[in-house]
């Protein structure tokens, strides 16, 4: 790919030559490491960080398979390498650095950084799935631009966020604008619900967009690790018809700590099956 930048890192005479090797390796397209690439990869590794880090904030073209990564946090030394051979040019000047684009991976092994996030966000934010989704999840979450305890003891703020981007918990006394707000929701749906109903139920990838939002305000509601470990998980990967379990199991999940019915929640799942039967 020709450079669209002139930001440039310098790289040692191995790392070119590894980078060169993996480019060359499939008439041209970057190639998946092979043992030795790998070995040699993670010797280089602080210096592929490096490459990464001083080419922050421009844009990149990445395959699916590296956006998937991105956005589930999992950028090893592979991951960053073939990047790189996919997305960089190779000075023919001095040989010696490498010009063009970079997805921005500012903090190797620390959280997925904000560049990463606005990447995967430009890829799919024309998903359908996705206004519906927000729509539902802002509904029923409420607005709240200063930390407080929800109904079940978790701090809490904006729109239920209860963990930044870097991993920290909301505390009480902090605040964010309400752009910061919708920033989070967004972020924390692309990297960590909506992944992981698209993992947990692999058919939700053939369902419509109002049903795919429908599990995805579900899960954002009630935690990734319940919808691993629910009933409406084993009855979908057994087969039975999703419109039957969803009307079913949905309605399950409207209590509080104290076994009570919270009237918020029995509307929430009621608009949930709603969306989803829609």
């Amino acid at each position: 790919m020709a450079p669209t930048s002139s930001a440039a890192a310098e790289l040692s005479t191995e790392l070119v030559a590894l980078i060169r090797q993996i480019q060359q390796c499939q008439s041209g397209h970057p190639c998946p490491l092979d043992a030795d690439h790998q070995r040699r990869a993670e010797q280089l590794e602080p210096e592929i960080a490096e490459a990464y880090r001083q080419l922050l904030g421009e844009a990149v073209i990445l395959s699916d398979e590296q956006l998937d990564s991105v956005a589930a946090g999992r950028l090893d030394v592979s991951t960053m390498l073939i990047a790189l051979a996919s997305t960089l040019t190779i000075s023919a000047s001095d040989g010696a650095a490498l010009l063009g684009t970079s997805i921005g991976v500012a903090a190797i092994g620390g959280g997925l950084p904000s560049q990463a996030i606005e990447r995967v966000q430009e890829v799919i934010k024309d998903e359908p799935w996705m206004a519906p989704a927000l729509e539902i999840i802002k509904e029923f979450e409420g607005l709240e631009l200063e930390a407080y305890v929800d109904a079940v003891g978790v701090v809490t703020i904006g729109w239920g966020t209860t963990t930044y981007n870097d991993g920290r918990p909301v505390k009480l006394g902090e605040r964010v604008t309400p752009q910061q707000a919708d920033q989070l929701l967004r972020d924390q749906v692309l990297r960590d619900y909506a992944p992981a109903v698209f993992k947990a139920l692999p058919m939700a990838g053939d369902f419509t967009p109002r049903q795919q939002a429908a599990l995805v305000s579900f899960t954002y509601n009630v935690g990734v690790q319940a919808l691993n470990q629910s009933t409406l998980r084993q009855r979908l990967l057994a087969g039975e018809p999703p419109g039957l379990v969803i009307r079913q199991e949905l309605p399950r999940w409207r209590f509080g700590d104290d076994g009570e019915v919270l009237a918020g929640l029995e509307r929430r799942r009621a608009a949930e099956v709603s969306l989803f039967q829609g």
